[in-house]
């Protein structure tokens, strides 16, 4: 019981150290409370005591006083160490950060590439940072290095909810990237000892594979199950295991380290070494293994674990799986509180948990065993085979359901889907993993001979079974409702999520055996489904509610993305950004909008069919339900055009193709006008850019004029279209044009639009210099606020009922 204290304290201070706010962290603190209770009677007696109003022995007082004691010391250690570790962080190369400095270190180990950079882990003065090195250059890890550049801290989160490369950096002991300019070897081979041996056992495992395994996607996989090496696995593949949940399958884990553990012990015995060496060896081989895997903590938490189970036998202790759990998770978030952050961690240490909490609930009464016995006794040989299958693929579900349950959360936080088919997978692909990895740790070990032969027969059996694994998460993967898009969960359902689970393991755990247990189960059920439909229909109810008119200019990186929420709900998305080397919709703008809880979308407006205006809008039409798609006539096809009409086509989406004058009417008091461009004069120069739909959206006399990618030429075709009335282009709000470009808003047209607010789509330290300071200079000269998404992230504007404007930026 005082473990379980000292990890809830830990856990606390060290959350509250770093101060995250990511809603994952906390599922932590709210789910050993659960476990905790779940395991302790000695706590639900207090619990039972206190309620009743019964006195409560003043021995029990005296040990609870103790261990909420313990439970105070070790927040506060954690909560000031963490403190510290974060402080770090924050003031470490703060004098040099954003100026060209010389730094010197040595190459620790390749990070990742990219298609022009390799990338690698520079250690700066015992500090980790990443620096990219063209391809062309010869660096070898090891080497001591002078490098000319200028450092920066990975990017914080930019929209509500956006992945934090900050924070991810920092699970791996990163401080931040240094962008080279220049760059020279000062000497080789500087590494010590220690982390040669680590690189040479590396290198020459990766050099096995490379020599046998002649298929890149079997080999890589073989590169990920045993030594956690993902840097050049297939984007597809990762995908594949993702969607069907197998996802841990890639991550070494406690399966991988209990293979390796049978697979060591057996080799030991073979070669008659005494046991309790052989135990031992093995603990060397884990806390070597840990190294060699790059320490991640999904590793770390495995070996920690299996090396406690090891001493345990070596002192004759009886182990017990729950201290284990805390053990392991204390030595890691000392190692680095960041740990907690990581996914690996927390899917690592939830799962385990999740599989403890499978094997205390049995659904077989002992009755039922005996009879079953005597079933298998009478069916000879063939029935126990059979009988024994059966067990296994019972247990095989149980486990995937149980560790499954305590994991979908954190999997719809952080991937916003969930699979229905984890079931099926992990039954499928559970023993040919089991295989894999075994026959792989022996392929390893004999690769230190001589014996071709044997090594050209079990790589043979390697790429069977490494070709079936891909086969089975490919297939998995394409099962209908594989993956479903989900809402991220807010902290009323995640806690009601965890309520409901736990109350159900615990009603099979008390009543699972017992005659009338399952009426009691079928109670909770339908107490369970009530809930839910209550909430389901408040939720419901509240969607209909009118609410103020509210709009959110999304950060897409250098590009254009404007979500429109109206009084009565309706989703309107202009434009939603793209690059051509990063998926935008697929990592930014879908998690944003599924985020906010959105999975369908009214009215998507395409200003025109640049990438980094369409590209996240493609992703959007595949993923969600999308009522009409607004367009202008093309003066030119494209190849986003044409995936365009294929999409729309294929998903069978209403088009409508608009013209100068055109209205859309949205709802009432809201409706959008299109000004431009003219279908029946297209401009001929820059032909995307300059017939952009320029329309204005409005909402009562709350006005915001979209502009798309327009320039000069069309601004002042604009302004002579309208030179009769240019009252059509004043609005409260205007969306620069280009990014802010040199080559539009020209002081004719924002002396026209008169705008109060100005947004600007933009992209931080973007090479086009955008947006330009004589745009600025002309909106600041016409008093517009202008919000920047490069300097403020998501900027969000809120119209209420008495037409009052409130800007919020996402960062200040």
């Amino acid at each position: 019981m005082l473990i379980i204290f000292i990890t809830l304290g830990s856990i606390i201070g060290n959350i509250l150290g770093i101060c995250e706010k990511d809603i994952s962290s906390f599922i932590f603190i709210l789910l050993l409370l659960f476990f905790i209770l779940f395991n302790s009677n000695y706590l639900f007696s207090i619990l039972y005591s206190f309620f009743i109003n019964k006195r409560i022995p003043k021995k029990r007082i005296q040990k609870l006083s103790k261990m909420f004691l313990v439970l105070i010391v070790s927040f506060s250690f954690f909560y000031f160490y963490s403190s510290i570790v974060r402080n770090s962080y924050d003031n470490s190369f703060r004098e040099v950060e954003g100026k060209e400095t010389e730094f010197e270190g040595v190459i620790k180990e390749k990070y990742d590439e990219t298609e022009y950079q390799n990338r690698y882990i520079l250690l700066v003065n015992n500090r980790k940072v990443v620096v990219g090195i063209n391809k062309y250059r010869k660096i070898d890890v090891g080497d001591k290095v002078s490098i000319k550049g200028i450092f920066n801290k990975a990017d914080y989160s930019k929209n509500p909810g956006g992945f934090n490369y900050n924070y991810y950096f920092r699970t791996k002991k990163i401080f931040g990237i240094i962008k080279v300019k220049g760059l020279k070897v000062v000497e080789k081979n500087k590494l010590d000892f220690f982390q040669k041996i680590v690189n040479s056992v590396q290198d020459f495992v990766n050099s096995s594979i490379d020599k046998y395994i002649n298929k890149e996607e079997e080999r890589e996989l073989l590169r990920s199950l045993l030594i956690g090496n993902k840097v050049n696995l297939s984007e597809e593949i990762k995908s594949d295991f993702r969607d069907s949940n197998l996802s841990h399958v890639l991550a070494i884990s406690g399966m991988h380290v209990s293979y390796i553990i049978l697979t060591i012990s057996f080799i030991l015995t073979k070669l008659k070494i005494g046991k309790n060496f052989s135990k031992i060896l093995t603990i060397i081989f884990l806390f070597f293994f840990i190294f060699l895997t790059k320490e991640t903590p999904s590793v770390c938490r495995a070996c920690f674990m299996g090396i406690y189970t090891i001493i345990s036998s070596l002192i004759h202790r009886k182990p017990n799986i729950f201290i284990s759990i805390c053990i392991s998770s204390l030595i890691i978030l000392i190692i680095n509180p960041y740990s907690i952050l990581d996914l690996g961690f927390q899917l690592s240490f939830l799962g385990t948990i999740g599989i403890v909490l499978s094997y205390s609930v049995s659904f077989e009464k002992v009755r039922d065993k005996e009879k079953r016995k005597d079933k298998r006794n009478n069916k000879g040989k063939i029935g126990e085979i059979w009988e024994k299958l059966k067990n296994k693929v019972f247990e095989i579900i149980k486990i995937s359901l149980f560790a499954n349950s305590l994991i979908i959360p954190i999997i719809a936080i952080n991937f916003k889907t969930f699979s229905l088919v984890f079931i099926i997978s992990n039954l499928l692909i559970t023993p040919f993993v089991g295989i894999t990895i075994i026959f792989g740790l022996v392929f390893v070990i004999l690769s230190f001979t001589k014996f071709d032969f044997l090594l050209n027969i079990l790589a043979f059996i390697l790429k069977f079974f490494l070709k079936i694994i891909i086969e089975i998460a490919s297939f998995c993967s394409k099962i209908p409702f594989s993956k479903i898009n989900v809402f991220t969960p807010n902290f009323i359902e995640i806690f009601l999520y965890y309520l409901i689970v736990f109350l159900i393991i615990l009603m099979f755990k008390k009543y699972g055996k017992k005659k009338d247990g399952k009426k009691k189960i079928l109670k909770l059920f339908r107490s369970v489904g009530v809930v839910i439909v209550i909430y389901v229909l408040v939720f419901n109810i509240y969607c209909f509610v009118p609410k103020d008119f509210r709009i959110r200019f999304v950060d897409v990186g250098q590009g254009d993305c404007t979500l429109i929420l109206t009084e009565y709900n309706k989703k309107i998305l202009i434009d939603g950004g793209g690059s051509e080397n990063y998926d935008v919709g697929k990592n930014v703008l879908i998690p944003y909008l599924l985020r906010e809880r959105i999975n369908s979308i009214d009215y998507v407006v395409i200003s025109h069919f640049d990438t980094d205006h369409v590209g996240g809008i493609l992703t959007v039409l595949e993923e969600l339900k999308v009522g009409t798609v607004v367009i202008s006539k093309q003066g030119e096809n494209s190849e986003n055009y044409e995936r365009f009409k294929d999409i729309v086509k294929r998903k069978n989406i209403k088009v409508v193709v608009v013209n100068k004058g055109d209205r859309i009417n949205i709802e009432k008091n809201l409706y959008i006008d299109i000004l431009w461009p003219n279908n029946s004069n297209l401009i001929n120069e820059n032909v995307l850019n300059n017939n952009s739909i320029v329309c204005k959206l409005w909402y009562k006399d709350f006005s915001i004029l979209f502009t798309g990618d327009i320039e000069e030429i069309a601004e002042k075709e604009i302004l002579q279209e309208y030179r009769n009335n240019l009252g059509v282009l004043k609005s409260t709000v205007l969306k620069v044009a280009h990014h802010g470009s040199r080559t539009s808003s020209i002081d004719e047209f924002i002396e026209a639009v008169k705008p109060q607010i100005a947004l600007i789509g933009v992209g931080e330290n973007n090479t086009f210099g955008h947006p330009n300071d004589d745009v600025v200079e002309r909106l600041n000269g016409c008093g517009t606020r202008i919000y920047r998404t490069d300097k403020s992230g998501e900027i969000s504007l809120n119209v209420d009922k008495k037409r009052e404007i409130k800007v919020k930026k996402f960062i200040d």
